[in-house]
């Protein structure tokens, strides 16, 4: 304990505190008042020796440890340096290049056949339950405001960029605009989303070309029946949407792109009409 020069009251530590409610000064104007004044008591001043990195049960100082190749925060007791998918990673795995026997395969195969795959789903799936769940969407939907749709909306498609792969008569048209004249990302761009319609080639922010695929599309050359009207139909819809938007769009089909692509060119060419540059002139 020691005394205040300022009110005589026996303290253990002269500190800001106290001076503020004994007569207002700080810790600095109390050491200029009374150089020869003590601060602090034998006792506090061994008390303070201990805090910190001085006392050896102190664990603040230690380093937070992270993965070496995610950079993952780890816990102090791992040891390895990885984090649990890292520790798995590649030869650090004890199942790494190992494969199963032929024999082993086998067994597993007709195991897998004798298996009753009903037994995946806590319910049995059939058409009365699958028209529930679709009835209960619809529900859901219709009861979501506009502007919540189309932020759900947009959040889909976000998710479904750069997910496309490019197809042979996409790179067939591709060639075909690049023989033109026309320049990649300065002319036209590819796979541009247009609200909740992809579309594969956009020239010009005007003129769509669509590669329509046999199969996926159902060409009515080839298919027929209500799948296929389905889909004839959500492609209309799509035409029309494009239409009233600005656009001016035009289609063709895989067949017709593979087989006639000299064809297809002077359809492009007319189509296009004065929006290309001849790569001769």
């Amino acid at each position: 304990m020691i005394d205040c020069m300022e009110c005589g009251k026996r303290v253990n530590a002269i500190v800001y505190k106290h001076l503020k409610r004994c007569c207002g000064l700080t810790v600095a104007e109390y050491k200029e008042k009374y150089p020869t004044s003590p601060i602090m008591s034998s006792d506090t001043l061994q008390k303070c020796i201990r805090i910190g990195e001085n006392n050896g049960r102190w664990k603040g100082g230690i380093k937070d440890k992270f993965c070496i190749d995610c950079n993952k925060k780890l816990s102090q007791n791992n040891i390895s340096g990885y984090c649990a998918s890292c520790a798995r990673k590649g030869d650090r795995n004890p199942f790494y290049n190992m494969h199963h026997n032929e024999e082993v395969l086998c067994i597993m195969k007709e195991k897998a056949q004798k298996r009753d795959k009903s037994t995946r789903y806590k319910f049995v799936m059939n058409k009365e339950l699958i028209a529930k769940i679709n009835e209960t969407k619809r529900k859901n939907w219709s009861m979501l405001s506009k502007d919540e749709q189309i932020q759900r909306l947009l959040k889909w498609i976000s998710a479904g960029t750069g997910i496309k792969k490019d197809t042979v008569p996409e790179l067939i048209m591709k060639d075909i605009l690049d023989k033109i004249g026309l320049i990649e990302n300065v002319d036209y761009f590819r796979n541009v989303q247009i609200f909740k319609y992809n579309v594969d080639f956009l020239i010009k922010n005007e003129y769509i070309i669509e590669c329509f695929g046999d199969y996926w599309h159902q060409n009515p050359t080839r298919y027929a029946g209500i799948n296929a009207k389905r889909k004839q139909n959500k492609d209309k819809e799509k035409f029309e949407y494009l239409v009233n938007s600005g656009y001016v769009p035009v289609s063709f089909w895989e067949s017709d792109i593979k087989r006639n692509i000299d064809v297809i060119s002077k359809h492009v060419v007319n189509f296009l009409g004065e929006c290309y540059v001849c790569a001769e002139n």
